[in-house]
């Protein structure tokens, strides 16, 4: 069994400004973001986090944070 945490946020500027843990990035439509992932988990995450950005704004509003 395979656990493959996917991690999404929902930001306000474009700019994107990363760590020297991470080499690139790319913003894009979801279903180009869903073929440049391998893995069936990575995928699946990706349409859960779309869907939850886009429709169901509740489960959105739990994980706010304010600055």
């Amino acid at each position: 069994m395979n656990l493959i945490p996917i991690f999404g946020v929902e930001v306000e500027s474009d700019m994107v400004t990363l760590s020297t843990e991470h080499t690139e990035y790319k913003w894009c439509k979801i279903d180009k973001g869903i073929d440049l992932l391998l893995w069936n988990q990575q995928k699946q995450g990706l349409k859960t986090f779309h869907k939850m950005i886009t429709e169901e704004s509740k489960k959105m509003s739990l994980s706010k944070i304010s600055f």
